[in-house]
């Protein structure tokens, strides 16, 4: 999947996984979220927020990282840009802090607690936001892919071709006015893991679906 001959040319690519590899099982999730605020530390991006959550960290650790299907909103991980949406980081902070008591042994979780524990809130790009979506995951194929991987080399190219388009992007405006507030969803449904294998580039080929009648009302 990262294209890697062996561990020892992983740890040398992306060091964070032997740091969680080192670390006790109830702190990798920590391990990787001190390894992305350091990250956005790195790029003075420190009004950039980015939250890990157990189930998103489940689905990283499951190594489905593609969406199941195209209609599915919380299944993958960096193959799947709805997940890196703006998030309540207050009641995920709280979230995160009792499953830690859980962890610990201090609180017990039922089955319902499991469940909603792992449940995945999906927040929907505003008109002209989604580009905050690719910026999030960027972060962590950066932690996550050795430098040169097909998916890191396609999201940086993305984004730097997007902050090129960001004003004409903002003027652009679907077929049908009713579709408009969904052009955010629109750029990430099509970009970037699905369009690498159209063969298009994901700018071009979302101006196309916009334009399309085959969406539907």
């Amino acid at each position: 999947m990262l294209r890697l001959r062996n561990e020892a040319d992983l740890v040398a690519a992306c060091p964070v996984y032997k740091a969680m590899a080192l670390a006790q099982e109830k702190f990798c999730m920590g391990v990787l979220q001190d390894a992305v605020d350091t990250k956005l530390i790195e790029r003075s991006k420190r009004h950039t927020h980015i939250l890990l959550s157990p189930g998103l960290f489940k689905n990283f650790t499951s190594l489905r990282w593609h969406r199941t299907s195209e209609d599915s909103l919380s299944s993958g991980f960096l193959g799947n840009l709805y997940l890196w949406g703006d998030t309540d980081e207050d009641a995920q902070h709280t979230l995160n802090q009792e499953v830690e008591l859980v962890r610990e042994g201090e609180s017990a979780a039922t089955r319902a607690d499991a469940k909603e524990i792992l449940k995945l809130e999906i927040n929907l790009p505003q008109e002209n936001k989604s580009i905050k979506n690719v910026r999030r995951a960027e972060v962590l194929y950066d932690l996550l892919c050795p430098n040169g991987h097909p998916a890191l080399t396609f999201v940086q190219e993305h984004l730097q071709l997007f902050e090129d388009f960001q004003e004409k992007w903002e003027s652009v405006e679907t077929e049908d006015p009713r579709k408009q507030p969904a052009k955010g969803v629109y750029h990430l449904q099509t970009s970037p893991c699905t369009c690498r294998a159209t063969g298009r580039s994901s700018l071009s080929l979302l101006l196309l679906l916009i334009a399309s009648p085959i969406l539907g009302p």
